[in-house]
């Protein structure tokens, strides 16, 4: 099986047991309803969430570059209906590899849902489309690449206080164009809401 392979069963795998423990979980419709009425729940519909992500990622290359890369991704999402989220980010990132390091810019799209637990946990997957641009950081006119990248992200969210919340979970990215590649590791996630 090839690195791309288990890295997708991984992933999903992941998605697959925090969508299967967030279903099982059961309430009463009289919980329900205190829920979605109390203020500031997260996932309410017009809601603007503000983030910082910071990821660490292991990239395996099928050019045959693997490398560790540390990601800084700020961004905003808005919840057009309870639940579902749209949103935007950019990424600033180092890549540490054979040869020579390279620096990172990406902007992406993303779509995610919000699966409530309770009131202060949930499991808040995502899927992402954007572009990636590398560049060599010792050379001015070095070597650089473009790729276009399909991402997934499944974060269990914590809500400690209201208007607040930090994650941590599964990223898988798939790099395609110049070369091809797939990254995943563990993303953290700090943000507020509004």
């Amino acid at each position: 099986m090839t690195m791309l392979g288990r890295g997708i069963r991984w992933v999903g795998a992941a998605l697959a047991l925090g969508v299967a423990s967030v279903a099982s979980a059961q309430e009463s419709p009289v919980e329900k309803v205190e829920e979605s009425t109390a203020a500031g729940s997260f996932g309410e519909t017009g809601q603007l969430v503000i983030s910082q992500e910071l990821q660490f990622n292991l990239t395996y290359n099928t050019a045959g570059t693997d490398n560790f890369t540390i990601v800084l991704a700020p961004g905003a999402d808005y919840f057009l209906r309870e639940n579902l989220s749209v949103g935007a980010g950019v990424s600033f990132g180092q890549i540490f590899q054979e040869g020579e390091d390279a620096t990172s810019v990406g902007l992406n799209v993303r779509l995610g849902y919000n699966l409530p637990y309770d009131k202060n946990l949930s499991l808040w997957p995502k899927l992402t489309v954007g572009f990636l641009y590398n560049k060599e950081t010792t050379f001015l006119f070095g070597p650089d690449g473009t790729f276009f990248q399909l991402g997934a992200f499944a974060p269990i969210v914590l809500h400690p206080a209201s208007h607040f919340f930090v994650g941590l979970g599964p990223n898988l990215d798939i790099l395609l164009g110049d070369s091809e590649g797939l990254s995943f590791g563990v993303r953290s996630v700090v943000g507020g809401y509004f």
